[in-house]
């Protein structure tokens, strides 16, 4: 009967929860001790906020931390660091999809030959080509500076905009209706209208 009984494993999932608990509970030790508080009422509470996040992230959360709160430090406290960093490194993918759309623009832009424009765009994330789109890129401006200066601002202002507004949860996915209501709308398209921008 033993030998037919096989050893269950925890699951991956199961071993990350135990191995964030265990490190939850071990700063919020180290936090208690450094300032002299009762962390038993806390617990729960922290266990619920950060249970589901990624060890290694948690370990460097709880480290900065440790070196920058001067009281002991609430769940907002550490989440914020989290803002933080989710803002720059947005702010750095826009300038690195600016510089893009840049090379793009410089590249492939011909009002006379959409097609080159069109065939180097597909290359770029829906993100990129309607933050483009709505800062007015592949247009005719009156200068350079309009250019790099109010276009890149309603550029990245329309790429940080995107995760904020939910706009990539109305996107279809890949998949055979997409394909389907792709086929349905090419004979219906006007003549000129297979233009990405």
């Amino acid at each position: 009967m033993e030998s037919q009984l096989a050893v269950i494993s925890p699951s991956k999932t199961q071993e990350d929860s135990d191995s964030a608990s265990r490190l939850i509970r071990e700063w919020l030790f180290r936090f208690g001790v450094n300032f002299e508080k009762d962390v038993v009422p806390v617990l729960p509470l922290w266990l619920e906020a950060f249970g589901s996040m990624d060890a290694h992230t948690l370990e460097s959360l709880f480290r900065k931390a440790l070196k920058t709160c001067k009281f002991f430090p609430r769940v907002a406290d550490i989440l914020e660091q989290v803002e933080h960093v989710q803002e720059a490194a947005t702010s750095e993918a826009a300038e690195i999809a600016w510089k893009q759309i840049l090379d793009i623009r410089r590249t492939a832009y011909n009002p006379d030959m959409p097609q080159y424009l069109d065939r180097a765009l597909v290359r770029v994330s829906e993100r990129i080509r309607r933050a483009a789109r709505a800062a007015g890129v592949f247009r005719e401006h009156e200068s350079v500076e309009a250019l790099h200066v109010w276009a890149k601002k309603k550029f990245v202002e329309s790429f940080t905009r995107w995760d904020e507004s939910g706009e990539s949860l109305n996107l279809l996915p890949d998949g055979e209706i997409k394909d389907l209501l792709t086929a349905a709308a090419q004979p219906k398209a006007l003549p000129g209208a297979d233009s990405v921008l």
